[in-house]
Order: structure tokens, then C-alpha cells, then sequence
């Protein structure tokens, strides 16, 4: 018999796990309450999150382009009459590549809302930093990487 986990003890690893989540905080309170150097950490924790959104992003791509590769070949080979084996070899392979593709589609938007979210904190950082005096470069995700 499974034991049932306490409500209270779900909703408190749900709170903590937003609690954790420095980039929604930040967005949800007032910037004027972070200091410059609390500023200037979430500011580097914003650069991890854009770095890992665009490589999981190309992983994505990577995935989908496989997915549509394998889907030639199989057409390619339905229409060349390959053997039987073969052809249901590249059903499989195409059908595995395509699943991977939508669960990798559904775990990079549960883990970021949207590049635009990322870009929308990122402004919020430089232009409070901006407001205290604080020189910050422009961060350019496609230099800096």
C-alpha cells in the first residue's frame, strides 16, 4: 500500500523550488530591492540560463533535423522497394528520432518559459545597473558563448 505524501509537504517542495528559481524572484519583486552585488550575481545566473537555452536549443534542431532526415531516407527507400527489414529498421529509427524531438520540444519549455522571457530579465538587469551607475558590456549571446 502506497503512502500518500502530506499535502502541506508537497506545497512546501513546491515553494522551495520557486523560492530557488532566482530569475522568476527577480522578476517578480521590484529590482530596487536587489543590491548592485546581488544585482550583478543575477546577472551572471541570467548568462548561464541564455547559454543553456541556446544549447538546448541546437540540440533541439539537431534532433529535429535527424528526425526529418531519417524520414527521407525511409521514404527513399519505400520508393527504391527495399527490403522489408530495412524499411521498418527506418520506420523505427524515424518514429524514435521523432518522439525524442517532441520530448525535447516539452522539457526546454518547462524549464524556460521563452527566449524572450530570458531577454525581457536580462533588460530588467543591465537597465537597473544602468540606473545605479554601474557600467556593465552589453552582453551578446552569439559573441560572448
Amino acid at each position: 500500500m502506497k503512502i500518500k505524501p502530506d499535502p502541506i509537504e508537497q506545497y512546501l517542495e513546491r515553494l522551495e523550488q520557486l523560492g530557488n528559481d532566482e530569475l522568476r524572484l527577480f522578476k517578480d519583486l521590484d529590482p530596487t530591492y536587489y543590491t548592485i552585488r546581488h544585482l550583478l550575481e543575477v546577472r551572471e545566473h541570467w548568462i548561464e540560463q541564455v547559454h543553456l537555452f541556446h544549447k538546448s536549443n541546437g540540440v533541439k534542431n539537431l534532433l529535429g533535423l535527424s528526425a526529418v532526415a531519417w524520414l527521407v531516407i525511409t521514404a527513399f527507400c519505400f520508393y527504391m522497394v527495399m527490403e522489408d527489414y530495412f524499411l521498418v529498421f527506418c520506420c523505427i529509427v524515424s518514429c524514435i528520432f521523432t518522439c525524442i524531438f517532441l520530448l525535447s520540444l516539452f522539457a526546454i519549455r518547462t524549464k524556460f518559459k521563452s527566449r524572450a522571457h530570458l531577454d525581457h530579465i536580462g533588460r530588467l538587469i543591465n537597465n537597473e545597473l544602468e540606473k545605479r551607475g554601474v557600467k556593465i558590456p552589453h552582453y551578446d549571446y552569439q559573441k560572448d558563448s
